[in-house]
């Protein structure tokens, strides 16, 4: 009797654990998400695999570094090399921590860092050891590699996200039912239903119409010059001069950018004069605070996130300075 109730009462757990070992909803399992997911998943995780799968055969050089709004560089950052073999590292909720275990892995696996681009701003600094609240679940976990962590806390993070709030209930209805229902507004997206154009696309299609459909995105800008409330740990501060280490070793051909914001912040004095101790200054650049660039409603998507024809115009104010 007692073995029947504990099946039972074990079969729910079993079904559950069973379909994220099926599925792999979260990506974080080495093996492909099964089709048309619907959870959010790791480009850490992605690019990562992506990196370690191909290098050997790709043979890069060249290597992209931090948060999502570094996205707005990729497409046109190997405009101005000549024979680079370029691959994006950067990822949403990268710390400075992140990226020295990148750069240190690109090292460790014997890989020449000739060119590198490293994107810094006030959320990235600001997420000192990956603590920030709204930085955490599944699309910003990191590879065991690019963060302290073991394979099997990572694993198990994989399985804590599918349990946490009962993601599974909602997560299973819409895979086997196929019904969106309002509730699931506070897990995921309803990917059948939704957008399928990426932001670029959108703005491109709406042109003007765009910034009167999303008005709502675009809240006013206060404060327009005021400093970032943004320091450097010291613990980063340690990284960042062992990411200057390597990047002697390399002979890299770098830059760091405090790209612009839509609000129009300056940059801390105090981050900006360490990183120009720590790395070459004339290697620093920093767009924040008030310029044509981030004046311009045009180059946003949201206040988030700057559009590539902004990233274009960063990259060219870079090289036209320091080739």
């Amino acid at each position: 009797m007692f073995l029947r109730r504990a099946l039972l009462l074990g079969f729910p757990f079993v079904l559950i654990l069973g379909t994220y070992f099926l599925v792999n909803p979260f990506g974080i399992l080495p093996y492909s998400v099964f089709p048309n997911s619907i959870a959010e998943t790791s480009t850490d995780i992605t690019f990562t695999r992506k990196l370690l799968k191909t290098y050997k055969s790709e043979n890069y050089n060249s290597f992209i570094f931090g948060n999502s709004r570094a996205n707005a560089f990729i497409h046109n950052y190997s405009d101005y090399f000549a024979n680079d073999r370029l691959i994006a590292l950067n990822a949403p909720g990268e710390s400075i921590r992140n990226i020295y275990y990148k750069i240190h892995l690109l090292d460790s696996i014997g890989l020449k860092i000739k060119y590198a681009f490293i994107h810094m701003d006030d959320a990235l600094i600001g997420n000192v050891n990956n603590s920030k609240p709204h930085l955490q679940g599944p699309a910003y976990i990191h590879h065991p590699l690019t963060a302290t962590s073991t394979v099997l806390k990572f694993q198990l993070k994989g399985i804590g996200f599918f349990f946490d709030k009962f993601y599974f209930f909602p997560y299973m209805q819409y895979l086997f039912a196929k019904t969106y229902c309002p509730y699931m507004k506070n897990y995921f997206k309803d990917s059948y239903g939704e957008n399928k154009l990426s932001l670029e696309e959108q703005v491109e299609q709406l042109q003007d119409k765009y910034y009167v459909k999303y008005a709502d995105l675009f809240t006013e800008r206060k404060e327009i010059n005021k400093y970032l409330n943004c320091k450097l740990d010291v613990r980063d501060i340690i990284l960042l001069k062992e990411i200057s280490e390597i990047f002697k070793k390399h002979k890299t051909d770098y830059r760091i950018c405090f790209s612009i914001n839509y609000y129009m912040r300056k940059m801390d004095l105090s981050v900006l004069n360490e990183f120009r101790s720590i790395f070459d200054k004339e290697r620093v650049f920093d767009f924040t605070g008030r310029n044509k660039m981030s004046e311009d409603l045009t180059n946003f998507y949201e206040t988030s996130h700057f559009r590539s024809k902004a990233g274009k115009m960063q990259l060219d104010s870079i090289f036209s300075q320091n080739r």
